[in-house]
């Protein structure tokens, strides 16, 4: 799903089966503009799982309101329109889908829409997060298939996708040297190992 808001600006959310002994599923979100991952939530692909990661969501933004909206944009999975219906309040968001038709392994037609509120139907978009859970499958064998890598329980996964979370917002530079934590305006800096493994942190 996507997410726009003024400051915080856009975060798709996605759901993708993460292979290993069992059925479990990976959310994430991503803002679009700066390419920050906001959160993820592992579990079964049920209403529960999407209500939680949803939630993380929140807590992991500034709240909106009427006159700051925040826009969702994702897939046509249903969970979403549910969990965000017990959330947040109709009056300070937007979500709009983009539902593909596949055949034969191939997309053969795309609609868009909006669910809550009303925009410009291009700008409902899920290629960043697709993007980005192309890029998390690479980085992550478990994953892809079954190696030596192989995750053999949900806390598993949750530990490589939040090494692969802080690798994506706090390490990795664009080609303007800049990090998503940057663009977010929470590092002036790149982090590098030695900052994280040796600084002490407080919360």
């Amino acid at each position: 799903m996507d997410i726009r808001k003024k400051k915080q600006k856009n975060v798709d959310i996605e759901a993708r089966n993460s292979n290993f002994e069992g059925d479990a599923w990976i959310y994430s979100g991503i803002k679009r503009d700066t390419k920050f991952i906001v959160g993820f939530t592992v579990g079964k692909r049920d209403q529960d799982t999407c209500d939680r990661f949803l939630k993380n969501i929140q807590d992991g933004m500034e709240l909106p309101s009427t006159t700051n909206k925040i826009e969702f944009f994702s897939d046509g999975n249903g969970q979403y329109r549910i969990g965000l219906e017990k959330i947040f309040d109709p009056t300070c968001y937007r979500y709009g889908q983009l539902v593909k038709e596949m055949s034969g392994g191939r997309v053969t037609n795309i609609y868009r829409q909006w669910i809550v509120g009303e925009g410009r139907l291009n700008d409902v978009q899920t290629s960043q997060v697709e993007n980005m859970n192309g890029i998390a499958r690479g980085c992550q064998s478990n994953l892809v298939r079954k190696t030596k890598g192989f995750a053999k329980t949900v806390n598993r996964v949750e530990k490589n996708y939040e090494l692969f979370l802080l690798y994506r917002n706090f390490f990795r530079q664009d080609k303007n040297k800049m990090t998503p934590a940057m663009n977010e305006e929470i590092l002036c800096k790149p982090l590098s190992w030695n900052d994280f493994l040796t600084t002490d942190y407080q919360t």
